[in-house]
């Protein structure tokens, strides 16, 4: 019975063995699934954090994108008031050139006219305010009309 005894003996000492084994592999997978589950919760933060990342590069670009719109509007406004604000300046000072023409006492007005080559006179497109002895001023009218730039023609005075 002594061998017997050692047998069962070292078969209880290996099945207690076995036990623990199996209970610290147990042990083992589950710090195992933990490590698992915080790698997974960590990848679907990283994922969102990610994402939130590119949501605000793309809301910046859109912003980024719509600024540079702005801009240009900005600037078509400004270049249109500064073309306005110039003919606005011409206008006055045209406007006082005119005062002082129509208050001259010696105020000559010719029409200027361009003839066909039968010699018909055609409609005035210009007139000499001439002053005697003060001015001689000249103002040309609808010449950047399209019929009158496609003939090619030039203008001298």
């Amino acid at each position: 019975m002594g061998n017997s005894a050692n047998a069962a003996e070292s078969l209880r000492r290996n099945g207690e063995q076995a036990r623990g084994d199996a209970e610290r592999s147990s042990s083992r997978n589950a710090e195992l699934l933990e490590e698992s589950r915080n790698q997974e919760k960590l990848l679907a933060e990283a994922k969102d954090e990610a994402a939130r990342v590119n949501q605000l590069r793309l809301n910046d670009e859109a912003s980024l994108v719509e600024e540079e719109v702005r801009i240009a509007q900005l600037s078509d406004k400004l270049r249109v008031a500064s073309a306005t604000l110039d003919m606005e300046r011409q206008l006055a000072a045209a406007g006082k050139d005119v005062r002082e023409l129509m208050a001259s006492r010696q105020l000559h007005v010719i029409d200027v006219r361009d003839t066909d080559p039968n010699g018909n006179a055609n409609k005035a497109f210009g007139r000499v305010f001439l002053t005697e002895g003060k001015s001689l001023t000249f103002y040309a009218f609808d010449l950047n009309e399209d019929r009158v730039l496609d003939a090619k023609r030039t203008f001298q005075v």
